[in-house]
């Protein structure tokens, strides 16, 4: 039909986003219908490769293990660093008592936007102070309190 490659792939794609909703219908009905082959296959090809697919799970979830602990001890230093460059002005927001006069580590951090926390990825100075304007220190008494009237008790 297209001899230019260019024109076939733009055809291709042109045709694919208009025909969406009725491919995925198509792909729907194939899948129900041959449900049963498709999933002896994929355990066959399980079987077959069942040493090769084990080791790959295993380097992959050592990877990822290494890079969440990598990730969280750049964001704990951040806050580290954060912390004691402000401890003079830091203070419970419920009681008022003043955390330069304990043990590093006395405050707590209270989300007040729920799932508003530094994600994996993104641990930055700037990342940090938006999610420190969306919460409060708290001493470790009135966090637990506020999130017993949270759940009603």
């Amino acid at each position: 039909m297209f001899k230019d490659t260019e024109k076939r792939r733009e055809y291709a794609k042109k045709y694919y986003q208009e025909h969406r909703e009725e491919r995925k219908e198509q792909d729907k009905k194939y899948h129900q219908r041959h449900r049963e082959a498709i999933n002896g296959r994929s355990m066959e090809y399980y079987k077959q490769h069942k040493e090769q697919l084990k080791e790959y799970s295993q380097k992959r979830h050592k990877k990822l293990r290494e890079q969440i602990l990598t990730w969280n001890q750049k964001k704990y230093k951040l806050i580290k660093e954060w912390y004691n460059k402000n401890l003079d002005a830091l203070c419970c927001s419920d009681c008022g008592i003043k955390f330069k006069n304990f043990l590093p580590g006395f405050a707590d951090f209270h989300h007040e936007i729920k799932g508003n926390r530094i994600r994996l990825t993104g641990c930055t100075y700037n990342s940090l102070a938006k999610e420190l304007e969306n919460g409060v220190f708290l001493c470790p008494n009135c966090h637990r309190i506020s999130h017993l009237g949270q759940r009603g008790g």
